[in-house]
């Protein structure tokens, strides 16, 4: 039994560290690139893709990345409008918490670095404990 268990454990940190090492690398593909993805990157590569995308809004002026936003909204709706609402529901989901777990895997200073939103990782740097933004909205409401 405990062979087997070894194994399963082999297993899942092999899978692990294979994922880590041939994770997506979006920082050398083009914006036209980038934006063809919008909808349609895998979600095992969704929060490299999404990084990739914060880091170069923040490197735009606020004119250019208004545009870049659009373009990427338009294609994700384009590529998405075939799907069933269940699909599209499942799809989100399963990008939702792929972003969740890379950002619980990144210290303070790469989220810093990475140019997500802030309140994407507000709880990991502050270190409250809150699990979303809309607690601590609640927590601070209610000591008022």
């Amino acid at each position: 039994m405990k062979r087997f268990q070894l194994c399963v454990v082999a297993t899942a940190l092999s899978a692990f560290l294979c994922s880590a090492i041939f994770a997506a690398d979006f920082s050398k593909t083009s914006e036209a690139d980038l934006i063809k993805l919008s909808g349609v990157v895998k979600v095992e590569d969704f929060a490299d893709y999404q990084i990739e995308i914060a880091k170069r809004l923040k490197k735009k002026s606020e004119k250019d990345a208004q545009a870049f936003k659009e373009k990427l909204k338009a294609q994700y709706e384009k590529a998405t409008e075939n799907l069933s609402v269940k699909q599209l529901r499942e799809y989100k989901k399963s990008t939702q918490e792929a972003m969740k777990k890379r950002i619980e895997s990144m210290s303070v200073k790469e989220l810093q670095e990475s140019g997500l939103p802030f309140h994407k990782h507000f709880d990991k740097a502050k270190g409250d404990g809150k699990s979303s933004c809309k607690e601590r909205k609640l927590s601070k409401d209610s000591k008022k």
